[in-house]
């Protein structure tokens, strides 16, 4: 049920209230001046959006990272732009740095290593790749088949979502280096056929 609908719900009951409480009338018009504005930002939402959907097609690359499960036209042109020209960077694992989503090493004279997240990083970039990797844990059995995979092992929910946001930059990066759409990977049996 989208909000609009929960709001007229909220004001047929209000409607129907047969007991009026002190104070009841100034609390139902908080409540109904609250509704009205979260009806306003709800309309204003669909517009912006629109907006940004129509730019977008003017960005190449938004449609071959719309191809990938999870990304919709909003976080593929977020991507698109922070990410910029593909050619500056050097591989996956630079630009996966550069999101924010590769763990870095903690060393200190003779200290154990210790891989923790990065604090750093294209904050924007970081936010469309973690968004759009929690959505394709939804909508993808890929996705959803390797977050599962490292919870097993142990990781925690944001831990197991960044690492699937790191692999999903190595294919971002091969898909725009190579301006190709995305395409799951064939599953291969036992006798290694697809």
């Amino acid at each position: 049920m989208d909000g609009p609908k929960k709001v007229e719900q909220v004001f047929d009951v209000l409607d129907r209230q047969t007991v009026m409480l002190p104070g009841a009338a100034v609390i139902e018009e908080q409540i109904r001046s609250i509704a009205s504005r979260i009806i306003e930002l709800l309309a204003e939402e669909k517009r912006l959006n629109l907006m940004i959907e129509q730019r977008a097609k003017m960005i190449p690359e938004v449609d071959l990272l719309q191809s990938i499960p999870g990304v919709g036209p909003v976080y593929a042109a977020l991507i698109a732009v922070e990410i910029g020209d593909i050619g500056r960077f050097r591989d996956s694992n630079h630009l996966a740095s550069y999101a924010g989503v590769a763990p870095r090493k903690e060393e200190s004279g003779t200290s154990v290593h210790k891989r923790r997240k990065r604090k750093g990083g294209n904050r924007r970039l970081k936010n469309a790749l973690m968004q759009s990797s929690q959505r394709s844990v939804q909508c993808d059995s890929l996705a959803r088949a390797y977050y599962e995979r490292k919870r097993a092992e142990g990781k925690k929910h944001l831990q197991a979502l960044r690492a699937l946001a790191r692999h999903r930059v190595t294919v971002i990066f091969a898909m725009l280096n190579e301006g190709t759409f995305y395409e799951p990977p064939v599953e291969v049996d036992e006798n290694g056929r697809g």
